[in-house]
């Protein structure tokens, strides 16, 4: 009984030093070592050299227990395992090398918001979780990368939504312009395009610059109606859109002197008609229309005569002023005509010249304005 005992005190003592594969176990059950774990297929053939059975209603390995150190070279050979303390500490010690490479590269994605599965995966298989400090930093590492992600999610989400707004702004700017362009053209027609560049009043009160003209096309008989009643009698005609914009400030008190200068011009003009039709009442009122055909020399003032057989006159001669109205179009009665024109000839009435009445004369061509 005593041997039986120190047999099987020695062969427990034999099999706790055997390092089993993963998801074995083992027990000594008499004279026997009993093993059960899953499938290593390199075992089974070694345990029967060691004279082990399989027991198939366990589902176990039966080897001897006199057996237990050729037992454990068997396995340590078989499955790469050394159970010697050196080779274990050797063992762990490249373990943690190894973990250590893996968490290095799992910690490596932290910053890329990538948790590193494979690494993971490959720390768990090797142990980590038995080493403290480096499973709080796989542990630190997989939280900082979750966070990252969803830092970085949220800066490409933000992104995303800064695009689409811009995107949107860029739409709206390009539709607002649109309309703009739209609402900033005048159909009208090529000979009568408005001069780019300068301002002028629009409608009457809005003062624009024309900037530029768009293509050219045929006015529609239905576009007076709907671009204006500028375009009647145009239909047909090659027409484009003119292009404006609202007139500056400097702009627009351009174009007020402008108007200011041309109404005070106008008046002066009107002021220098309204004399000169004055004086020429004066003359056929007070003076004569001689009979015969004359040819009148001397000095000329506020000359329209035109070839087409229109316009009036002043000559102031030696010894009359003459006031002459050209009478030599088509239609005229050439009858009445006394004056030699080099046409059909002219109506002249003349006065007794005097230097008052030839001042007055000289003064409506001196630059006061002209008739028309």
């Amino acid at each position: 009984m005593e041997a039986a005992a120190k047999a099987k005190q020695k062969a427990d003592k034999a099999v706790q030093s055997i390092r089993l594969p993963a998801g074995w176990k083992h027990v000594v059950e008499g004279q026997f070592i009993l093993l059960e774990g899953p499938l290593v297929p390199s075992l089974p053939a070694r345990f029967r050299r060691l004279g082990g059975e399989w027991d198939s209603d366990r589902r176990l390995w039966r080897v001897p227990a006199s057996k237990a150190g050729s037992l454990r070279r068997v396995i340590e050979n078989a499955t790469g395992y050394s159970t010697s303390d050196a080779a274990i500490a050797k063992k762990a010690k490249q373990d943690i090398a190894e973990i250590e490479r893996w968490l290095g590269f799992v910690e490596d994605k932290v910053a890329l918001g990538y948790v590193y599965e494979r690494g993971v995966a490959e720390c768990n298989k090797l142990g980590i979780a038995k080493h403290e400090a480096l499973a709080e930093r796989l542990r630190l590492a997989i939280e900082r990368a979750t966070a990252k992600a969803a830092e970085l999610k949220a800066q490409r989400a933000a992104v995303k939504d800064a695009d689409r707004e811009r995107r949107s702004a860029a739409a709206a700017d390009r539709a607002h312009d649109l309309a703009q362009r739209k609402a900033s053209r005048l159909l009208v027609p090529v000979q009568r395009s408005p001069a780019l560049n300068r301002p002028v009043r629009l409608h009457g009160s809005v003062v624009v610059v024309f900037t530029s003209f768009g293509k050219q096309f045929r006015i529609g008989d239905e576009d007076p109606s709907v671009y204006g009643s500028h375009l009647l009698g145009h239909e047909g005609e090659w027409g484009h859109y003119a292009y404006h914009r609202p007139a500056t400030e400097t702009e627009v008190r351009e174009l007020e002197d402008q108007e200011r200068a041309a109404k005070q011009r106008a008046e002066e003009i009107a002021a220098v008609r309204r004399v000169a039709a004055e004086l020429a009442q004066y003359i056929q009122s007070h003076g004569e229309r001689p009979a015969g055909n004359h040819l009148v020399e001397g000095q000329r003032a506020y000359d329209s005569m035109n070839i087409y057989g229109g316009g009036t006159m002043f000559v102031i001669a030696d010894d009359y002023i003459w006031f002459v109205q050209n009478n030599g179009g088509d239609g005229d009665n050439w009858n009445m005509n006394n004056v030699q024109t080099g046409g059909a000839g002219a109506i002249g009435w003349r006065i007794p010249s005097s230097e008052d009445l030839a001042n007055q004369i000289r003064a409506l061509g001196s630059g006061q304005g002209e008739q028309s």
